[in-house]
């Protein structure tokens, strides 16, 4: 819709890098989405934590906690990474360290735990891709013993049950993989709409760019076109079925009952097409059976 808040969409959004099979398609736009006792689950493809945290700003508490970082960005001569607090400070963001070695996962060399304002999220992950990140809100900073239950909380947690309903001071999880597949809980039913929303609009500008185009500002879709598909079905694969020279992108999408992985088959027949126009910022969805790309 004109009018809403536009995002800019650069080259380096996980739409773009990442890529399905020997032909290099780009990743399908995935999400399935799980309500338990008060908890919203969400799985999805695919995002960097950069292009999302400011959409999910409404979710969280004052206060981010940032841990279990895989990163071969910051590394020094010896390719050790660097320490998340010497990140922090090169970022110039102001954070404050928790030492969690004891309670630290076997997954990543990361033996810190940040916390810092949410809105010096996006400052923070600007410039680099952490191949691995988790972030929680809170409420303000921790002291040391709330910093090591949480870390405790987070590094046994196996996803075979919900982690919030353990941290009864977050109401936000959010879990980023290889820089493109998410796990997300929060306590608010709108954290789904606002991430499906933020999906899209990464989705349809990552279709429209080309290797002349550095980034895109492309106008998000009214919160009711996300509130609609997820109505209809809380389990989607989206695939670009068109993109035309005028800027018009036209996204398949079709429901499933599984959550999609790289090794998983793309839908060849879409039930519900969502439209792009650049030219005007506007955004429409349409019922109908149809392929998922034109021939």
């Amino acid at each position: 819709m004109v009018g809403m808040p536009a995002v800019r969409v650069d080259r380096d959004n996980a739409f773009r890098v990442n890529t399905v099979g020997l032909q290099a398609n780009p990743f399908p736009l995935s999400i399935s989405v799980t309500p338990h006792d008060g908890v919203h689950r969400v799985q999805a493809t695919a995002t960097r934590a950069y292009d999302l945290v400011d959409a999910l700003t409404a979710d969280a508490h004052h206060t981010a906690v940032v841990l279990n970082v895989g990163q071969n960005n910051w590394l020094n001569d010896d390719d050790a990474p660097w320490p998340l607090l010497r990140i922090a400070g090169e970022q110039k963001v102001a954070a404050a360290c928790h030492d969690i070695r004891w309670a630290a996962s076997s997954r990543f060399e990361s033996d810190d735990m940040l916390t810092m304002p949410w809105q010096q999220l996006p400052r923070f992950l600007s410039g680099w891709s952490p191949y691995e990140l988790e972030i929680l809100d809170a409420p303000g900073p921790l002291d040391d013993i709330t910093a090591d239950e949480l870390a405790l909380a987070v590094n046994t947690f196996d996803g075979s049950s919900l982690l919030l309903p353990r941290l009864p001071t977050s109401g936000f999880y959010y879990a980023g993989h290889d820089d493109c597949y998410l796990y997300a809980e929060a306590t608010d039913p709108q954290m789904p709409i606002r991430l499906l929303t933020r999906l899209l609009t990464l989705f349809v500008g990552s279709s429209l760019l080309d290797d002349d185009t550095e980034a895109l500002t492309i106008a998000e879709p009214d919160p009711a076109l996300a509130t609609a598909l997820l109505e209809a079905n809380r389990h989607w694969i989206g695939t670009v079925r068109s993109t035309k020279p005028d800027g018009t992108v036209a996204i398949g999408f079709a429901p499933t009952d599984t959550t999609w992985r790289l090794a998983g088959p793309l839908p060849t027949l879409a039930t519900t097409s969502v439209i792009f126009d650049l030219a005007t910022g506007s955004w429409r969805m349409s019922p109908g059976n149809d392929h998922c790309q034109d021939a």
